[in-house]
């Protein structure tokens, strides 16, 4: 496993339990809303580093 997957897996490590725990507490909306739109970008920054790690195996097998 190369590191941008290892990234993308720690980014949806804290990402993914963060949405729900956003969904579970009832706190203040302001709170609720900043951990749902922080989750959400871990969930989105983790899907563009496995879509580039894909892009870059695939140019790597090209390249073969």
């Amino acid at each position: 496993m190369n590191s941008l997957n290892q990234k993308a897996l720690t980014l949806l490590g804290i990402g993914l339990p963060l949405c729900s725990l956003s969904l579970v507490l009832h706190t203040n909306l302001i709170i609720k809303l900043l951990m749902t739109f922080t989750s959400v970008g871990l969930i989105f920054w983790a899907l563009m580093l496995t879509m580039l790690d894909a892009k870059m195996n695939k140019e790597e097998e090209t390249l073969k």
